[in-house]
């Protein structure tokens, strides 16, 4: 007749999985999220001008090849000008996202 196993054997031979399982599904939400930053702008915008940022830092690396020289500017201008955004309108982000959570 075989025993069972104990429970806390059980329980610790189970969560690592779990866990796992959910970092995964958290990393291809992300990854495709990610990817459409990037696919959804290049099919649908056609002038330059009008590139975002995701666009712009793709630009610069080239097709095979990139110089931190030239890709670390782009990136820490980019992320500059959206902090300022953020800072100029947190205010009203903060007042936008707790509107609908009272009541009266």
């Amino acid at each position: 007749m075989s025993v069972p196993a104990r429970p806390s054997r059980q329980v610790s031979a189970t969560i690592p999985r779990r866990r796992s399982a959910a970092s995964v599904t958290t990393r291809i939400t992300r990854d495709l999220a990610i990817w459409n930053d990037l696919v959804i702008p290049l099919v649908l915008l056609t002038s330059d001008s009008k590139q975002t940022m995701t666009l712009d830092v793709y630009s610069t690396i080239g097709t095979h090849a990139y110089s931190t020289s030239q890709l670390l500017p782009t990136v820490v201008l980019g992320t500059v000008a959206l902090l300022v955004v953020f800072l100029v309108l947190q205010r009203n982000i903060v007042a936008g996202i707790t509107a609908g959570v009272s009541k009266g």
